[in-house]
């Protein structure tokens, strides 16, 4: 515009210059209640995004929310992982789907704690995938699984640790599994909280019982020994799940047997073949009292020779009666080979 279009304004015409800073009334507030709103349509949930940390996690979840999302990657700005979490309005029997989004995010973070997330706490770790908003249903657990998580192997390295027969290193491989199968409750086992801490760290974060010493503040005796009972208590489990799948397979083997009664009591079984016996043993003694081959393992002499012999004993101890043998004939054995003679070899003359 030229200078003859801009129009000059005195500063005494500026409102601006004459305006008085005081508090003003009659405002609308900022923040109202949902009781106090008139809302035309209906309202289901909450929600709320912040940069996670352990207290603000805890205050919003003293507040029955629950997350459902966590960024993977640290904000560039403050270094925190952003975080959602929801709230029901109605109740939790009437949300479902707000449970199944949060089944969800932990059987992810399960698997991701290993990763970017291994530099949280362990109070910040068990805040996240432990909830009380909603009704926990742990699934069975049964012979099948055990099948398909530990081969027999396994299962023996873990009893021989419960032993103190082996160290623990022997069955970090292990931890992993049994911790996701916890945390995703598959084992129906009851854990203080350190062991909860302790089972999350090494299984899922992938720690040390150096770093878990020093982040729960223990001596790293007393947490190898909580670890050895915790242990135990999965051995207990696994066990007698074992032996109730092997006691309801003998039962259903012996309903499907068709019993029925002996035709003889056990007593007279063994009384006929006591009996049985007895006559094979008779017509045995029989037999060999009987065969001719024992004649000649007979005593020779008589009665008479005997006596004379008794009286007329110069040296105790020394019997001599004088027996008659047979003299052995002589068989001719005809022999049916026939014995070829060796041909005389032929002398090569030399020229």
């Amino acid at each position: 515009p030229t200078a003859d279009q801009v129009e000059i304004i005195d500063d005494d015409d500026l409102p601006l210059l004459k305006e008085e800073l005081r508090p003003r009334q009659g405002l609308p507030p900022l923040l109202q209640k949902l009781s106090e709103r008139r809302l035309t349509h209906a309202i289901d949930y909450l929600g709320v995004s912040y940069g996670l940390s352990s207290d603000l996690l805890k205050f919003w979840k003293k507040n029955q929310f629950l997350p459902i999302y966590l960024r993977q990657t640290a904000s560039d700005l403050t270094g925190e992982y952003s975080c959602i979490m929801l709230k029901t309005i109605h109740a939790a029997d009437q949300s479902p789907w707000l449970f199944s989004y949060y089944q969800d995010f932990r059987r992810r973070i399960i698997s991701l704690f290993g990763y970017q997330f291994r530099m949280f706490t362990p109070g910040m770790v068990l805040n996240l995938i432990q909830q009380g908003v909603f009704p926990e249903i742990k699934e069975p657990f049964t012979a099948s699984l055990i099948e398909q998580s530990f081969t027999d192997y396994d299962l023996r390295r873990l009893e021989s640790y419960t032993r103190n027969l082996v160290d623990y290193h022997l069955i970090l491989d292990l931890i992993p599994t049994l911790a996701r199968l916890f945390y995703l409750n598959r084992l129906p086992i009851q854990l203080t909280v350190i062991q909860m801490a302790l089972i999350a760290g090494i299984g899922l974060q992938y720690k040390t019982i150096e770093q878990l010493e020093k982040e729960l503040n223990l001596p790293q005796s007393q947490l190898l020994a909580l670890f050895n009972k915790l242990i135990k208590k999965i051995i207990d489990l696994i066990n007698s799940t074992q032996e109730t799948e092997i006691g309801k397979t003998f039962v259903n083997s012996l309903d499907a047997v068709n019993m029925q009664p002996l035709d003889k009591s056990l007593r007279q079984e063994l009384n006929e073949l006591g009996a049985t016996i007895r006559n094979q043993q008779s017509e045995e003694i029989d037999r060999i009292m009987h065969d001719r081959q024992l004649s000649k393992y007979a005593v020779n002499g008589s009665e008479e020779m005997w006596k004379e012999e008794l009286k007329s004993i110069n040296d105790p101890g020394i019997i001599s009666i004088p027996r008659t043998l047979n003299k052995r004939k002589d068989v001719e054995i005809e022999s049916h080979f026939d014995v070829t003679k060796k041909k005389p070899k032929k002398k090569k003359n030399k020229f």
